[in-house]
């Protein structure tokens, strides 16, 4: 028996190491050791430095001064190569040998950016220009373009002071606060100085370029806070292309203050009251605060999280876009329809924004050497808000409310147990009820217009002279109506109760005394006109590139506005309804003009020696008629391209351009 029992161990110890030698040979099998060169593809030269790691692995090597590297990998792994500067490759090693060749970014510096009035390649540019693409600020989700630039371009600093729908635009700062009065930047949207650049359909922005320092010289004197450069999608040459981009999303407040409950409100009185006045009678007794505690008096001890009460959890935002573009080498075309809304944080209430949107950009070859553009937008805004502030204060409705807020006792009830709404804080405001349609409401409709001709002639027989022509006409007309009202808050003595034991609520009227409507209309009317001479041309190491042009500028302003009180009923909000005693009316109107003559000069030698000037002769509408109404603004700017160097193309390899 023993003796059996010794021979099945010793199968049993033979039949393990025999599997663990099969085992060993296996894994021996499936793994290898390789080892290669990486080199740069145009030069040959070895790349150290070189990240090689195994896809989807977290095993990797870097390649040493000589460009080698050793690494051990499952048989048929796929290596990633990647270096700053180069592009990436994915190999697929099969064998334990293998040499691999990276090409240089090209793109980086031969990319085309968009400066004043042209474009200049990357690795020509003397002046602060910086730029991002479209795709990268379509990632954001924020209903305000204004609001997803923060982050993204060096220089520029974007601060949101409020989340409110419809005034949620960023402040935008270039390099900090330059001159006195108004610091913001000009906004200049395909060549047309002075568009909106928060309200765009972010699908429909191909880059934005921001110009700093002598860069912006050429828009003179509105340029002394920079510029902001906006570059919307353009037809390319191809099938029709349908793209569909939709989102739904919600906000979330950031950051809410902390309140103290009723319970911890009444203690702290009493600490205060016993301090201030010793021996004096405290205002709470411990009943009263352990009914604040746990709520079994909600009429006589109610405990209010006053946030909680006014401001949701969350709200919805929406956004659609649907863009058709494509072409031929006659036409080309990029057509965009969108829309988005985003409601607000308050409960129960009437404000939110939406936003409907249209954009056609047709190019056209007339023939060889004639080429023509025309770009419309249109767009539909409507902002809803709540009636206004506190007793017809503010139409700032928002102000008012966080005020409110800020304001509030825990231990008085946001609303009574039955539904109705508690008294008021101060001055008749009452958070819950500000938020809602109770005070009225407040709606702005803006409908925009904009659209731009572009005509560009090629001179046949001067070669690199070219002339283009730019028509915009902008329209924006606004509507604006406000309709406040009285509203009721309730009010209860804690002694008065009807026939069914039920506290006997006392209503009193806030806010206005009698119903009011203001409303008004405004339009807005703008034409740019210019025309440039551009010159390009390239003499053997010298480049030279010449722009001399003009534009003007026409704008005009109409305003009207009329108001009434004392209407009968708070249904009836029409403005011939209101009672003649007590109405007013106004308006006036203004225009906008400017003259300008500009140019550029950029000279380059050998591709290393740069040199830019840029100029503006300004004539504004703002400049003193009696005086000077025109100013010179010029901008210099130097570049030294070190990389085009021999020493350093033949000696420097880590750093690449």
């Amino acid at each position: 028996m023993k003796r059996k029992i010794l021979q099945s161990a010793q199968i049993f110890v033979c039949v393990c190491v025999f599997a663990l030698l099969f085992n060993v040979k296996a894994h021996a099998q499936q793994t290898m050791n390789v080892s290669g060169v990486v080199t740069e593809q145009s030069t040959g030269k070895p790349l150290p430095g070189v990240t090689v790691k195994v896809k989807g692995g977290t095993n990797g090597v870097v390649t040493d001064v000589n460009g080698i590297y050793k690494i051990t990998i499952n048989r048929n792994a796929v290596l990633q190569y990647s270096f700053i500067g180069f592009e990436a490759v994915e190999k697929t090693i099969t064998s334990e040998k293998a040499d691999v060749q990276l090409t240089g970014k090209q793109g980086s510096l031969d990319e085309v950016v968009v400066v004043g009035y042209g474009t200049r390649k990357k690795a020509t540019l003397t002046g602060s220009v910086v730029t991002v693409k479209g795709g990268e600020i379509a990632k954001s989700p924020a209903g305000n373009v204004s609001n997803s630039l923060a982050g993204r371009l060096p220089g520029l600093v974007a601060v949101t002071r409020t989340g409110e729908p419809g005034n949620d635009g960023s402040t935008l700062r270039i390099r900090g606060a330059n001159t006195l009065g108004d610091n913001s930047p000009l906004v200049v949207i395909d060549g047309i100085a002075n568009r909106n650049l928060e309200r765009l359909d972010p699908s429909t922005i191909e880059s934005v370029t921001v110009l700093k320092d002598a860069s912006a010289a050429i828009y003179g004197a509105q340029a002394a806070n920079g510029v902001i450069l906006v570059t919307t999608k353009r037809g390319t040459t191809g099938k029709p292309t349908i793209q569909l981009n939709l989102n739904q999303g919600w906000n979330t407040p950031t950051v809410l203050p902390k309140m103290v409950d009723a319970a911890l409100y009444a203690q702290i009185q009493n600490e205060i009251s016993e301090a201030y006045h010793p021996g004096s009678p405290l205002p709470y007794t411990a009943e009263d605060i352990q009914k604040y505690r746990d709520g079994s008096d909600p009429w006589g001890h109610p405990n209010t999280d006053w946030f909680k009460e006014t401001i949701k959890s969350n709200s919805p935002q929406r956004y659609g876009n649907l863009t058709l573009s494509g072409g031929s080498e006659a036409v080309k075309y990029f057509t965009s329809l969108g829309s988005n809304f985003t409601d607000g944080m308050y409960r129960n209430s009437n404000i939110n924004y939406s936003q409907t949107n249209f954009q056609s950009n047709i190019d056209a070859r007339i023939s060889k050497d004639i080429k023509l553009s025309f770009d419309v937008v249109g767009r539909q805004e409507n902002r809803n808000y709540s009636g206004g502030g506190a007793n017809g204060g503010s139409t700032d409705a928002a102000q008012n409310i966080f005020w409110a807020l800020n304001r509030a006792f825990p231990n008085t009830p946001a609303y009574w147990p039955n539904g109705l709404p508690g008294p008021a804080i101060e001055y008749g405001a009452n958070p819950v009820v500000l938020v809602s349609d109770k005070t009225g409401y407040t709606r702005q409709r803006d409908y925009v217009f904009q659209s731009n001709a572009k005509l560009v002639v090629n001179i046949p027989w001067v070669r690199g002279l070219s002339i283009t022509g730019n028509a915009a006409v902008d329209k924006t007309f606004t509507t604006y109506k406000q309709f406040r009202k009285p509203w009721d808050l309730y009010t209860w003595d804690k002694v008065s109760y009807d026939a069914n034991n039920q506290p006997v609520l006392l209503a009193s009227k806030s806010g206005n005394t009698d119903p009011r409507l203001y409303q008004s209309f405004n339009l807005l009317g703008n034409i740019t006109l210019n025309g440039l001479i551009n010159y390009d041309r390239t003499f053997g190491k010298h480049d030279l590139k010449v722009l001399a042009a003009t534009e003007r500028i026409s704008g005009d302003n109409m305003n009207f506005w009329a108001f009434r009180r004392n209407y009968t009923s708070d249904i009836l909000d029409e403005l011939d309804l209101g009672s003649n005693a007590l109405k007013d009316n106004g308006g006036n109107s203004g225009v906008i003009r400017r003259l300008d003559y500009f140019g550029r000069v950029s000279y380059a030698y050998d591709s290393k020696y740069l040199a830019e000037f840029v100029w503006r002769y300004d004539g504004s509408y703002i400049f003193d008629p009696n005086g000077k109404q025109f100013d010179f603004f010029p901008g210099v700017s130097l570049g030294y391209r070190i990389s085009n160097e021999k020493f350093w193309k033949d000696n420097i390899t880590l750093v690449k351009t």
